[in-house]
């Protein structure tokens, strides 16, 4: 990574174009561009809402008394925001490079977006002198997520420099995707008791007729799921059906894993923690789901690589930061 941290006083490393080393309104100068300090206290707000909302800190207490892994939560949420403009200002460049533009119509729908963003979470932006202006330059609901969308796909869409064929994705989708439904009963009472041994009994014979029935074909699992929930008519009985890869981070991994492991059209019943479930997995090759949700997948494929060519990048430039106003952005956190 090359970089160059400029002190206040640093004159030297002015540039005609940009502001100067002693202004108070920049956090880096990447190239000829100069990044405002709104930018970086954009970025330091989401790291650390992404931190407290997982409970990585506690936004109680003093960040300087907490760590994550082996750095400081201090020092953590100064790099990763850095990280972030340093993305959003390569990303900048390869749009313009690509002669990318956003027409009046769309800029006017992710300024509407970034403005709800910015009343969600008005009183930390407030606090630390972000508006909605920054807010669409920098969130992925204005500029950033409009841009990273418009060049991923002018780079592996269909007409790009790195198109993928349908073959392609096709593969991808059948060796990462599972179709799956279920229907499942809770196996404790209300007061989160289990069951006595009758009750279960009843239900695992219920549920597997469920299952003999959609073996045999003569009913279809989510006609069953529906029925079965309203025979009880209670939140502890419930049935769903869904496409997901079986990397996913959803509430329905377990479910997603287990599905993964039957074969196509597979029934069976199953009991995993309080729950007994009715699971099948669907034929994939049945579905329209690769050619209504290519883009989806795509994205599943692809991402990853754009993004981290894009940072690798980025991380390699050169660039100048104005150390004292971003470490001032991040201590902001802690001022009531």
């Amino acid at each position: 990574m090359k970089k160059i941290i400029a002190s206040v006083l640093c004159a030297a490393f002015m540039i005609a174009a940009l502001a100067g080393c002693g202004s108070a309104d920049w956090c880096v100068k990447y190239g000829k561009n100069a990044v405002s300090l709104k930018i970086y206290s954009y970025y330091v707000n989401t790291v650390y809402r992404q931190l407290a909302d997982s409970r990585q800190i506690d936004p109680e207490a003093s960040l300087s008394d907490q760590k994550i892994g082996d750095k400081s939560a201090k020092s953590y949420i100064y790099d990763a925001a850095l990280e972030k403009v340093l993305y959003l200002c390569e990303l900048t460049n390869r749009f313009e490079a690509a002669g990318l533009k956003i027409d009046g119509e769309m800029e006017k729908s992710l300024k509407t977006a970034a403005e709800n963003e910015y009343l969600n979470g008005k009183e930390l932006f407030d606090k630390m002198g972000v508006d909605a202006d920054t807010v669409y330059e920098a969130g992925t609901s204005g500029k950033l997520g409009y841009m990273q969308q418009a060049l991923f796909n002018s780079i592996y869409n269909t007409e790009g420099s790195k198109a993928v064929p349908d073959e392609e994705i096709n593969t991808f989708f059948s060796e990462n995707y599972v179709s799956y439904s279920y229907l499942y009963q809770k196996l404790t009472d209300e007061d989160g008791n289990p069951l006595d041994d009758a009750a279960k009994k009843a239900f695992k014979k219920e549920l597997n007729d469920i299952v003999d029935k959609v073996k045999a074909g003569t009913l279809d699992i989510d006609d069953a799921a529906n029925a079965y929930a309203q025979a009880y008519q209670e939140d502890n009985t419930c049935g769903k059906n869904g496409i997901a890869t079986t990397t996913s981070s959803a509430a329905d991994t377990e479910i997603i894993r287990r599905a993964r492991a039957l074969a196509p059209d597979e029934v069976v019943y199953l009991e995993i923690g309080d729950y007994a479930f009715v699971l099948q997995r669907h034929d994939l090759s049945k579905t329209q789901y690769a050619v209504d949700n290519r883009y989806s997948i795509l994205v599943e494929m692809k991402m990853d690589e754009f993004t981290g060519e894009i940072m690798q990048a980025a991380q390699s430039a050169e660039y100048k930061v104005n150390e004292k106003n971003m470490k001032s952005a991040v201590s902001d956190l802690n001022k009531k």
